[in-house]
């Protein structure tokens, strides 16, 4: 039951992406279909956006780990820093998250989006 922080570094396109496989860790399960295998897409959309999603790659319903997105760090962004950063759920639900910005280290930080690392949702910056 961990939380987990999650670092991307875009290309120079402004994309990323990465993988989460997830089980129980304690069997066989994973042989029957129970794990979570999640990917994390980030992109930069052509009005300068940046969203960062978490879509299923493979869900199984008696499989739902109750591990917690902690962090979002995003390196490499140059200068570009967003105003606001919005958390929608799977639900449609949406919650402004606070972030830090270090023009230094090109490095911004979101901390506590506090959404489970399996389930659907996006993280948008503007």
């Amino acid at each position: 039951d961990d939380a987990y922080t999650l670092v991307a570094a875009p290309d120079a396109g402004g994309s990323a992406r990465g993988e989460l496989y997830l089980d129980g860790g304690d069997g066989y399960g994973y042989r029957d279909g129970v794990y979570a295998h999640r990917e994390y897409v980030f992109a930069t959309a052509a009005d300068g956006a940046r969203t960062l999603r978490s879509v299923a790659v493979h869900a199984n319903a008696s499989y739902a780990p109750v591990n917690l997105l902690e962090r979002v760090e995003l390196l490499g962004l140059g200068g570009w820093r967003p105003a606001t950063a919005t958390l929608t759920a799977a639900d449609g639900t949406t919650t402004a998250l606070a972030f830090s910005y270090s023009a230094e280290r090109q490095r911004l930080v979101v901390r506590k989006p506090a959404v489970e690392v399996a389930a659907d949702w996006s993280i948008e910056l503007k």
